[in-house]
């Protein structure tokens, strides 16, 4: 019977690639299917935040031949926001959480040590934004780093990455692809940007950890000059909706997505309807008198 590595799953191995294969690899992975993915996780968010107008705009679009002749005001109501903050009450109340090492307490030193590591995190904040994001998106990851001296957990949202499935276990992933992203730098600090990409992939695989620029660049002063994943396995921990039932990323909540597009919509053809309505214009209807 054949087993996985003890490290986890069998992972690509990056770095015996070419730089023409890392950029054609990277390339395809930033235009295939997954896009579709990324543009629905990313009009989620907007959603959310109530960043709906260009969203909105689109829809008219699809309603109307011409909408922009017609003056239309834009009117949306964020119910996005309001439903999924109302349904995420995993983290209402503070959970208890206690350290146990062979279904016993810990010793009181290793005690302090998880304490801590729950102080620099922040954990019980972050794990509300988690639950939300979670029923919002459907599958979210959250990945530990080590930054600024102390630990911490960075929450990150299927429009920033992609994986490439374990064949043993389409539903873990053997590799992770980030994105980080700079679009809010300005051009005039471009000399503290000491990697001059506006764009960076960061690769993270059991063995593996690596940076490539836009044009498939490595930068292995972000990593390390090795390209070794010093843990093992990859940190990132995934939490979704509903248990996966042979893919990756779920699916799902399209009802509520739905309901906000609709409803949007109704609201700016009601305004459009009453501000026309709102006009009395005298109309000849017949030049004859009434029974003649």
């Amino acid at each position: 019977m054949p087993t996985l590595p003890p490290n986890g799953p069998s992972a690509p191995n990056f770095a015996g690639l070419s730089m023409d294969k890392i950029q054609s690899s990277l390339h395809g992975a930033r235009l295939d299917a997954n896009n579709t993915r990324k543009l629905e996780a990313e009009k989620r968010l907007d959603y959310y935040w109530g960043d709906q107008a260009r969203h909105l705009e689109d829809l008219l679009k699809q309603q109307f031949k011409n909408p922009e002749r017609m003056l239309l005001q834009l009117e949306f109501s964020n119910i996005t926001k309001e439903i999924i903050d109302q349904v995420s009450m995993v983290y209402k109340s503070h959970p208890n959480r206690v350290l146990l090492l062979n279904g016993e307490p810990a010793p009181e030193a290793q005690e302090k040590i998880y304490s801590e590591m729950l102080r620099q995190t922040n954990i019980d904040a972050l794990m509300k934004v988690v639950n939300r994001f979670t029923n919002l998106l459907n599958t979210v990851g959250v990945q530990v780093v080590w930054r600024d001296n102390q630990l911490q957990l960075d929450v990150i949202t299927p429009d920033t990455f992609d994986v490439i499935q374990d064949p043993m276990l389409p539903s873990r992933a053997a590799a992770v692809l980030l994105e980080r992203t700079f679009a809010n730098t300005s051009n005039l600090w471009n000399d503290l940007n000491t990697v001059a990409d506006n764009m960076l992939t960061v690769v993270w695989t059991a063995n593996e950890h690596m940076v490539f620029g836009t044009r498939g660049t490595p930068h292995p002063e972000l990593s390390n000059d090795q390209g070794i994943n010093p843990y093992g396995i990859i940190p990132i921990a995934f939490f979704r909706d509903a248990y996966p039932m042979g893919w990756f990323f779920n699916q799902g909540s399209f009802d509520l997505i739905n309901g906000q597009e609709s409803l949007n919509v109704k609201l700016v053809e009601l305004n459009y309807l009453l501000k026309m309505q709102a006009f009395s214009v005298p109309v000849v209807i017949s030049d004859q008198a009434p029974g003649s």
